[in-house]
């Protein structure tokens, strides 16, 4: 992140998703659930992150049938809602 703050995690998902954030989980929704596109589940925890300093982002999505989504968005503390991960902040893992 380009701002040192505690960080939200918010997500829009169609069944079993789980976010975790530096090995910390900050979502959870389980089983054959679906939250809108517009409509974001709360975090379950905040989580520190540097300026600067890469951090792990481990998302799982399992599709139960039909269509599927996923929107992930942080907030920090100077957010007065929840935005999109910038793609320039977002790196893939080595394989």
């Amino acid at each position: 992140p380009d701002t040192t703050d505690n960080y939200e995690f918010h997500v829009s998902n169609d069944d079993h998703c789980v976010v975790r954030v530096n090995g910390t989980k900050v979502y959870e929704m389980l089983g054959h659930t679906w939250i809108s596109e517009t409509t974001l589940g709360g975090p379950i925890t905040t989580v520190p992150l540097t300026a600067g300093q890469p951090a792990d982002i481990y998302v799982e999505l399992v599709n139960h049938g039909g269509p599927t989504h996923m929107i992930v968005r942080w907030k920090n503390s100077s957010m007065s809602e929840p935005e999109p991960i910038p793609t320039e902040n977002m790196f893939p893992v080595p394989q």
